[in-house]
């Protein structure tokens, strides 16, 4: 009860964690990037930090913590937006995509990882078993590329979500 002295309820407490571990990330971005750099080195944080509480990082998602780190990383990501050359409404929308998207990803990696291992080794064995058994006349497009499917990592999805 002692830590309800500082904090009004759960959640609160929640909402403070989860704006530390945005600061931890913005720590972790190197001064003088330009700003695909900038995204880059956010979103590479980002994903090290929920993957290294994931419980916050599954949560965060979610959430708005309306604190200092959060509006710290909202600036970051206008200000790369608009070093792109984006203004006004277009450069809110990429703002948000951006955003949306990486916490997002972010979130789902880290909530797998609250899953039993055996949860997770059924789910990515799919792939290589249920997929590639699914009829090719109902399904002739996962049946095209069933092998392609099963090959696929995180790191080409997080890869191609940010590397561009």
């Amino acid at each position: 009860t002692a830590i309800y002295r500082h904090f009004r309820d759960k959640d609160e407490l929640l909402l403070s964690v989860a704006d530390r571990t945005l600061g931890e990330v913005l720590d972790s971005i190197p001064e003088g990037l330009d700003w695909k750099g900038r995204i880059r080195a956010l979103a590479d944080g980002s994903l090290a930090v929920a993957l290294k509480y994931p419980v916050v990082g599954s949560v965060m998602a979610s959430r708005t913590t309306r604190r200092p780190n959060e509006f710290r990383v909202v600036e970051l990501i206008l200000g790369a937006v608009m070093e792109a050359g984006l203004e006004g409404a277009e450069a809110a929308v990429h703002y948000r995509m951006v955003a949306d998207s990486l916490l997002a990803y972010v979130g789902q990696q880290a909530a797998y990882l609250l899953f039993a291992p055996e949860v997770r080794a059924a789910d990515e064995s799919a792939w290589t078993r249920e997929y590639r058994l699914v009829d090719p006349q109902a399904f002739p497009n996962i049946t095209g590329l069933s092998a392609e499917l099963a090959e696929v990592t995180d790191e080409q999805i997080f890869e191609a979500m940010v590397g561009a």
